[in-house]
C-alpha cells in the first residue's frame, strides 16, 4: 500500500481500520501513533453505546493486524511497533459533538485556555453543547466555553466520592453481619 507522505500515521491508519471497527457495530474513536518507554505504540480507542469488552478489542486487534499485514503497512511503519486496540475508560476524552451530546449531564474536566493565555481546569456537570460553545455548571455557577479556547475536555469520574460510598457500603454491610451474627445467637 505505501503510506502518503501528505498524511499521518494515525489518519492512515484510521482509513484502514474504520471498516474493521465498524464491522463489529463499534465506533473508532481515536487512533494514537507514539513512542513510549518500551518502545513504539499504535493504540486505537473503540466504542459503542452499550460499552466495550475485552472481546471486542481482542477481535478488532486480529482483524486490523491482519489488515495492516494485508496492505504491507507494516514495513511502513518505522520500527517495530506493539498494537494496542482498547476502550475510552472511565476518564474517556470528549472530541466530537456526538461525544458531548451522550454526555450530556456527566462530570467533566477541561483545560480552557484563557484571554491572557494561561490555561486553566474546569471542572462540573456538561449542561449543554451547541454549535461551538460548552455550557457546564461549577461550584461557582455556570461557565460556557468556545471549542476555539478549548485545550481538551474528557469524562471526570470522581475517585473520592467512589471511594465514599464504596466505604459507606462496606460499613453497611459489616453491621448487617454483625446484626445476623447477634439474631442467630
Amino acid at each position: 500500500m505505501g503510506f502518503s507522505t501528505n498524511q499521518t500515521i494515525e489518519d492512515q491508519i484510521s482509513a484502514i481500520a474504520l471498516p474493521v471497527v465498524q464491522g463489529f457495530g463499534l465506533e473508532l474513536l481515536r487512533v494514537e501513533f507514539r513512542r513510549e518507554r518500551d518502545g513504539l505504540v499504535l493504540r486505537l480507542f473503540i466504542d459503542r453505546e452499550s460499552g466495550v469488552n475485552v472481546k471486542d478489542c481482542e477481535r478488532v486487534s486480529q482483524d486490523l493486524n491482519t489488515m495492516l499485514s494485508l496492505q504491507g503497512v507494516d514495513g511502513d511503519i518505522p520500527g517495530s511497533y506493539r498494537l494496542e486496540v482498547s476502550s475510552p475508560g472511565l476518564e474517556r476524552h470528549l472530541t466530537r459533538e456526538k461525544e458531548f451530546l451522550r454526555n450530556i449531564g456527566k462530570k467533566i474536566r477541561m483545560i480552557v485556555r484563557e484571554p491572557d493565555g494561561r490555561k486553566i481546569s474546569v471542572h462540573g456537570v456538561l449542561q449543554a453543547f451547541a454549535g461551538d460553545r460548552i455550557t457546564v455548571a461549577t461550584e461557582r455557577g455556570e461557565k460556557t466555553v468556545s471549542l476555539a479556547d478549548l485545550e481538551s475536555a474528557q469524562l471526570w469520574f470522581d475517585w473520592k466520592e467512589a471511594l465514599k460510598s464504596r466505604e459507606k457500603i462496606e460499613g453497611l454491610e459489616k453491621k448487617k453481619r454483625q446484626r445476623k451474627g447477634r439474631n442467630s445467637s
